[in-house]
């Protein structure tokens, strides 16, 4: 896990993962513990994530 991504690179590598595998955001709301809404804000550029989130996701991107 590359721990030098920003939260521009992991939101491309997210918005190409879900798109890629078909997964909808919900469930990776659950597997993650990651609220849906963030997880939605930040797909959209709304919000970013915080570091132990961003590290969350990119760890279950790189697992899954």
């Amino acid at each position: 896990m590359d721990n030098v991504m920003d939260n521009e690179s992991i939101l491309k590598l997210y918005k190409e993962y879900l798109k890629n595998k078909g997964i909808k955001q919900r469930y990776i709301a659950e597997q993650t513990n990651i609220k849906e809404t963030e997880l939605s804000h930040f797909k959209n550029g709304r919000r970013k994530l915080n570091n132990k989130n961003l590290q969350v996701l990119l760890q279950y991107i790189y697992l899954h």
